[in-house]
């Protein structure tokens, strides 16, 4: 089985419930909704890159990841809604952004790739998830499992945490062998359970907005 197929078909489910919910969902959940259709778009470009202009990938990748870096902690930090912590979140973007920069220029041929940068960013989001979630059972006015909100979190935290280990190991076996094709298929599947859990928070979010 293909699992980057799979992993990329996934990436529809959520588009699929934002189709039918889209006038339902409040505005915070109506960005993030976007989001998940662009990076089902952005996939698909990758696979057709992939077949054609490989050498492209890269410079999407960068792109997208500027993106997702934007609107995750814009997210969150509107989640969490607490004036000290939004301060280390912005810290915290800014520290991404400048790694996502050092590896933008290593495209170009200017700078060594700085190559922890996405554990660095998956730390922080993930860090910054697990805060937003304490402050979401603190406060919620329905069950924890209606709450999109705390879904979402969930999602951001198992995707993100799992992501810290995944790309740690493909670092340190960053060869076409067996076990870094394994670690990536891992990352596949990961990718689907995640966008499965967005799916329903975002069906969620269309049932109850006022959750805390």
């Amino acid at each position: 089985m293909n699992f980057v197929i799979l992993s990329v078909l996934t990436q529809a489910v959520p588009v699929i419930v934002l189709l039918f919910t889209r006038k339902k969902l409040d505005n915070n959940f109506k960005l993030f909704a976007r989001f998940c259709a662009i990076a089902l778009l952005t996939d698909v470009v990758c696979l057709i890159l992939d077949q054609y202009t490989p050498w492209l990938i890269g410079f999407v990748h960068n792109i997208y990841s500027l993106v997702e870096m934007l609107c995750y902690f814009f997210l969150l930090h509107l989640t969490i809604n607490h004036a000290y912590i939004s301060k280390f979140v912005l810290i915290a973007y800014l520290l991404c952004l400048f790694s996502w920069i050092i590896n933008l220029l290593a495209l170009g041929g200017m700078l060594d790739k700085f190559q922890y940068a996405e554990s660095i960013r998956s730390f922080f989001i993930a860090a910054f998830a697990t805060i937003s979630m304490v402050r979401i059972a603190s406060v919620s006015m329905v069950p924890l499992l209606q709450n999109s909100y705390y879904l979402r979190s969930i999602g951001f935290l198992f995707y993100f945490s799992s992501a810290i280990i995944l790309n740690l190991l493909s670092d340190i076996f960053f060869s076409p062998n067996f076990f870094f094709t394994r670690v990536w298929d891992i990352h596949a599947i990961i990718n689907g359970l995640t966008n499965v859990i967005f799916a329903i928070s975002i069906w969620q979010n269309s049932r109850i907005q006022k959750t805390f």
